[in-house]
């Protein structure tokens, strides 16, 4: 169950408010019941502030990555109204297996023609874990009867780039050459994915693009990292300025969005624990904001947070593809912050979004 009206959703489904942001056509999904400019959703401050704390002393700036993994994930809900099926298989993928979950309504038996969505799930390519948006894909797969595919890939940094990413495209293939044993239409598939999920749906994109057989229809990309490391782009500005805080809640989400602030110096950081050498940095699979034809790219719907460090990438990729003719949408979700989908069932914004990209998957 929901620990909100669902008035709240409706809300967010119902505003249509238009903004252009540095040539941007932006749809901006304001906070239901908090009418003040720069405040938060009064449901995610509270998440934040009731954060159960752990008696464990961590140096923040020198995690390990197996600390770093345990950070990750955040309880939420099943919002199922009907029986979803779930199934489980691998794939092998050059000496290694990916994991495919899959979910689908299961009623009627005998569809053959539900789109399908395959799903990256985030975690900055070394952590998170298909369980984490379980229930998020599960409710889409109800809300646009179609099969939604969650794929368990290799992590950095015991599997570096570009290992990950080929257990998604792989998944990608496997899905399109058995369309007919998951009742699904080949020509109705979409990728996405949240974070560096939403980073290997679009570098899944260029691979498909640059095969002899091009079989992604769309993409779904949630606040994704699209430049890592010191990868930049003519255009690509951030200053914590242009993020709107209020004073009162300052102190707890300027971290959050400092958090994900891009890199300045040569100095190695996180994107050494997944690329080998810093040069990949500057490979346009690794950052996709470094595309040099956005054509490649299909119909695109694209989520960022307010108070989220990656929007500024998120909204620019946003930009880039509707300035080369991409049939493309950027919502905002203002009053939350990075991984709101990780709270689906807490987080009015959360179901939402669910609702928006089943409206996509049905186009």
């Amino acid at each position: 169950m929901r620990n909100y009206d669902f008035t709240c959703v409706q809300a967010l489904l119902d505003d249509q408010t238009m903004e252009s942001s540095n040539g941007l056509s932006l749809t901006v999904k304001k906070v239901p019941d908090e009418p003040r400019t720069g405040y938060p959703d009064p449901r995610f401050i509270r998440s934040l502030l009731e954060r159960p704390q752990t008696d464990e002393a961590f140096d923040v700036a020198n995690l390990t990555v197996e600390q770093m993994r345990r950070f990750m994930g955040s309880p939420n809900r099943n919002l199922n109204t009907i029986e979803i099926y779930t199934g489980f298989e691998t794939i092998a993928v050059e000496g290694r297996t990916a994991g495919l979950w899959r979910y689908y309504p299961r009623k009627p038996f005998a569809k053959t023609d539900r789109p399908a969505l395959i799903f990256f799930h985030g975690g900055g390519f070394i952590g998170g874990s298909p369980f984490a948006v379980e229930n998020f894909c599960r409710l889409v797969a109800e809300l646009a009867d179609a099969v939604v595919f969650n794929i368990d890939y290799a992590l950095a940094p015991e599997h570096k780039f570009p290992q990950g990413l080929d257990d998604c495209y792989a998944a990608v293939c496997h899905v399109h050459d058995h369309a007919t044993d998951y009742g699904i239409d080949p020509a109705k598939i979409t990728v996405g994915g949240d974070s560096a999920g939403g980073n290997l749906a679009a570098a899944c994109c260029q691979l498909d693009r640059a095969s002899d057989r091009p079989i992604i229809q769309a993409q779904v990309l949630i606040y994704p990292v699209m430049l890592i490391g010191t990868a930049r782009t003519p255009d690509f500005t951030w200053q914590l300025s242009d993020f709107n805080l209020c004073e009162e809640y300052r102190t707890v989400l300027e971290p959050m969005v400092l958090g994900f602030a891009p890199t300045e110096d040569e100095a190695p950081s996180f994107e050494a624990l997944y690329t080998e050498v810093p040069e990949d940095c500057q490979n346009p699979l690794v950052s996709p904001l470094l595309a040099p034809d956005c054509t490649v790219f299909p119909r695109t719907l694209i989520a960022t947070a307010e108070y989220d460090g990656l929007r500024v990438q998120g909204e620019l990729f946003g930009r880039q593809l509707q300035a080369a003719g991409v049939m493309t949408r950027t919502i905002r979700y203002n009053g939350v912050g990075h991984a709101f989908i990780d709270v689906v069932g807490l987080l009015p914004q959360a179901e939402a979004l669910a609702y928006e990209i089943a409206a996509e998957l049905k186009a």
